[in-house]
C-alpha cells in the first residue's frame, strides 16, 4: 500500500492572561541586547526546548511563571508537551531566528514587535506583558520537509526568567512559509490551474498563524480576502462529487486535497465499489480513474508530474476509514 504521512497542521496553544495597558520604554533586538540578559534567557529557553524534545512535561512546568501555572494546570501543560513532541521530529535542528527584549514602565504593557525585514514575509507579534522586563524568543525546529515554530515569551521575576507564553506550530512545509505558498497559489491560478491554486492556498491558510493569536503576517488580510474569493470561484467551477463509470462500475470522485511525501502532490479521493482487499482490481480501476481525471482536470495533470489517488469504499467521515493509495505519473 502506498502510504502518505498526513501532517497535523493544527496549532498548539498554551494559556496566557491579559492585564491593563501601559507604556513601553524601550525595545532591543538580537545584537543590541545586553549579552548577560541574552545569555540568561537563552539558558532557560534551552531547557524549554529540551523539555519538548524529550517529551518531559515536568521539566517545562519547572520553567513556568506562577501566574501561568495559576491558569494552566499540569494536565494542560502535559498535553501541550506531548503534542509538541509529536510534530518536532527527532533529527530536527533548532535555531533561534529572532530575539526581542523590552522594558515597560509597569506590568501589563501592550507590546508589538515586528520582524523588521523589508520583505513580504514580515510578521508582527502582539501580546501583553506581566513583568517590566520581557524577552521574546522566536525559534525554528527544521527537518527535511517541515519546520516548526517556537514562540516563547519570558518575564523577569526577581532576577529569575520564567515562561509566560509558549506557542508551537508548523510554520513551513518544504521550507516554504504561508507567504511562499500563497505566492505559489497565485502563480498556479495565473496559469489557469484553479485546483492546485486552491490546494496551495489552503496550505498557506494552515500555516498563517504558527504563533497563534499573537502572530500576524503583514499579508494576512490579503491572503484571507483572496481565500474568500477563491472559495467562490472554485465553488462555481467544480462540483463534487464527480460521478464516473469505470469498467461498468460507478466511481465517485469526492475531493482533491494537498498531500506531502517529501514533496507537494495533489491527491484525488474517490469512492470505489470494489473490495479494497482486491489489490489487482483496485490497481486496474485506478488506472482508468487516472485516465479520466487527466481529461476532467487537465491543468492538474499538466502542472504536476505525479497525482496521488486514495480509494475508499465509503465516503470518509472520521479519518480512520480503511483506504488504498496509489501514485500515478502524468507524463509517460
Amino acid at each position: 500500500m502506498f502510504k502518505i504521512n498526513r501532517i497535523d497542521l493544527s496549532l498548539i496553544v498554551i494559556f496566557t492572561f491579559l492585564v491593563s495597558s501601559c507604556q513601553v520604554t524601550g525595545t532591543w533586538t538580537d545584537g543590541n541586547i545586553d549579552p548577560k540578559i541574552e545569555d540568561a534567557v537563552e539558558q532557560v529557553n534551552i531547557r524549554a526546548v529540551n523539555s519538548l524534545r524529550e517529551n518531559n512535561p515536568d521539566a517545562l512546568v519547572s520553567l513556568c511563571s506562577d501566574p501561568l501555572l495559576a491558569v494552566a494546570n499540569k494536565q494542560a501543560l502535559t498535553n501541550l508537551v506531548h503534542a509538541a513532541h509529536e510534530i518536532i521530529l527527532v533529527k530536527s535542528r533548532f535555531e533561534i531566528k529572532k530575539r526581542f527584549y523590552m522594558k515597560t514602565t509597569a506590568k501589563g504593557a501592550l507590546v508589538k514587535v515586528a520582524s523588521g525585514a523589508t520583505s513580504d514575509h514580515n510578521y508582527e507579534i502582539t501580546f501583553r506583558t506581566n513583568t517590566t522586563e520581557t524577552m521574546v524568543m522566536v525559534g525554528e525546529f527544521t527537518s527535511a520537509y517541515q519546520t516548526v515554530l517556537l514562540l516563547a515569551v519570558y518575564g523577569n521575576y526577581n532576577s529569575q526568567w520564567k515562561l509566560n507564553i509558549l506557542k508551537v506550530g508548523i510554520n513551513k512545509l518544504l521550507y516554504k512559509d504561508a507567504i511562499a505558498w500563497y505566492k505559489e497559489a497565485r502563480s498556479s491560478y495565473n496559469s489557469s490551474d484553479t485546483i492546485d491554486a486552491f490546494n496551495k492556498l489552503s496550505i498557506a491558510n494552515k500555516l498563517l498563524k504558527p504563533g497563534g493569536e499573537y502572530w500576524t503576517y503583514d499579508k494576512e488580510k490579503e491572503i484571507r480576502e483572496w481565500t474568500a474569493n477563491m472559495q467562490q470561484v472554485t465553488g462555481k467551477r467544480y462540483h463534487f462529487p464527480v460521478a464516473l463509470v469505470v469498467n461498468r462500475l460507478p466511481v465517485s470522485i469526492i475531493g482533491i486535497s494537498p498531500q506531502f511525501l517529501y514533496n507537494y502532490y495533489p491527491e484525488i479521493t474517490y469512492v470505489s465499489t470494489l473490495p479494497l482487499s482486491d489489490t489487482k482490481a483496485q490497481e486496474k480501476e485506478c488506472d482508468s480513474v487516472h485516465h479520466l481525471a487527466r481529461k476532467i482536470f487537465p491543468y492538474l495533470a499538466r502542472n504536476n508530474d505525479t497525482i496521488l489517488y486514495r480509494a475508499f469504499n465509503d465516503a470518509p467521515k472520521t479519518g480512520k476509514e480503511q483506504s488504498y493509495g496509489f501514485a500515478r505519473a502524468t507524463r509517460f
